[in-house]
């Protein structure tokens, strides 16, 4: 009952924070047994609450024991389905047994249940697919070992790609794979358990490099970012996969780049780092395309934001009056609470989840203590006041964007200009990387 109730909340909370989240192959977790999910793991418990998100049946997650070093929080999060894990890399929390864990693992399974294991046994914010542990495949086998392999177990793999992860109103890609058998390793795993463990959880890799969208280093993956972010001022945004697309497409050329024509790297380089210095010297805000060199078509688009933008400001004034207590509080309090970018985007829903409720009870005591408003009028106001703030930050976005970009047609010559080289800039970018396609 809880596990459902959190699960409802925080799927509120998510899809709050992130504008989109797509998942292609939903039925790719239709399985008549137990299942196990295995998947990259980049933003921490975020990873968890979008499985948990798509999958219509209960699931059970191994997690890091170090979050269960009180009574208190075994018992809310073995509620929630949680099972703890004492990694190598972590202090031994007391009261968590690794065997006790994996009999609970066993038992998961026999029951014909979904497990969910992050193979790479840490969260990091990279598209880097880290060395993965055994500890999935020995959990795997040796579930099929004491059921004699009669347990039809799948095992799927999940991609999970976030276009900005600690970003709100960010996006979400998940790319569900799918469910194969791991039957046939159990008479190796029989004779060698260790052996087949490596052969097993190479298998996984390879399943998870293809549903995934995955960089070669850190440094190919910092110029695929900037490449891919400067290209969304050439047309290149749409949805969620398409995003994903546009990354995958972006990786994959300069991995040929890298080994046919090494040379052209730094001319790539260079046109990044000219981009984004001249992205940054026009302030550009929103989109860019040449409708801002085309008198026309801008004067079209200027009449249409400003049609928005007037008769939208009321609305903006007051929803920001509504949320911004619990807006600015949250700004506050999250550099101090966390450490790891990777907790930035699950701790920001955890806090809205809270703040924001607060919030809005404190506005209605306010108006109430003030106006004495009738019932249906103070429950149409707290109704509004979310859609309110969804306004306003959405207002505010457009009306930068707007100002931003009003100099490249209103502004000098000089200023043109420069909207013309970064345009050009983009298209010799875009030949550079696109030329293999």
């Amino acid at each position: 009952m809880l596990y459902q109730l959190l699960k409802i909340l925080i799927s509120f909370g998510m899809r709050l924070y992130y504008r989109e989240i797509q998942i292609r192959n939903r039925d790719g977790l239709k399985h008549d047994g137990p299942l196990i999910i295995i998947a990259n793991h980049p933003n921490t418990l975020m990873d968890a609450w979008i499985i948990s998100y798509f999958c219509k049946q209960p699931i059970y997650y191994l997690t890091k024991g170090t979050f269960f070093n009180t009574p208190f929080k075994r018992w809310i999060l073995g509620s929630l389905n949680m099972i703890p894990i004492n990694r190598p890399m972590d202090n031994r929390t007391a009261g968590v047994s690794n065997n006790d864990s994996f009999e609970a693992c066993y038992k998961v399974l026999s029951e014909g249940k979904t497990l969910v294991i992050f193979p790479e046994g840490n969260s990091v914010m990279e598209r880097l697919l880290r060395e993965l542990k055994t500890g999935t495949a020995r959990i795997a086998l040796e579930a099929l070992r004491r059921n004699k392999g009669q347990l039809n177990l799948g095992v799927v793999p999940v991609g999970l790609f976030y276009s900005q992860a600690n970003r709100f109103r960010s996006s979400v890609y998940v790319n569900v794979g799918n469910i194969f058998s791991v039957d046939d390793y159990l008479p190796a795993f029989e004779k060698d358990p260790m052996a087949t463990s490596r052969v097993l959880t190479a298998r996984f890799r390879e399943v998870l490099e293809g549903v995934n969208v995955v960089s070669g280093s850190k440094e190919m993956e910092r110029l695929s970012d900037n490449i891919s972010h400067l290209f969304k001022f050439a047309g290149y945004k749409g949805s969620a996969e398409d995003k994903a697309e546009l990354v995958r497409r972006v990786n994959a050329s300069l991995e040929k780049i890298q080994i046919d024509r090494p040379d052209e790297l730094n001319e790539i380089q260079r046109l990044v780092e000219s981009g984004l210095w001249q992205k940054e010297q026009l302030d550009l805000q929103g989109g860019f395309s040449e409708e801002v060199l085309n008198r026309t078509v801008y004067l079209r688009r200027l009449v249409f934001s400003v049609v928005y933008l007037l008769p939208g400001l009321p609305l903006y004034i007051v929803g920001v009056m509504a949320n911004s207590p619990a807006f600015f509080t949250t700004r506050i309090l999250l550099p101090r609470l966390i450490k790891n970018v990777e907790y930035h985007a699950p701790l920001a829903v955890l806090l809205g989840l809270i703040l924001y409720p607060l919030n809005y009870a404190g506005n209605l005591i306010l108006i109430h203590l003030l106006f004495r408003p009738e019932t249906w009028m103070l429950l149409t106001m707290l109704i509004a006041m979310p859609f309110l703030g969804m306004f306003a930050f959405n207002y505010n976005l457009f009306s930068r964007a707007v100002f931003a970009n009003w100099s490249g047609f209103f502004g000098s010559k000089t200023k043109k200009e420069a909207f013309k080289r970064f345009s050009d800039t983009i298209s010799e970018l875009q030949k550079k990387v696109f030329i293999t396609e």
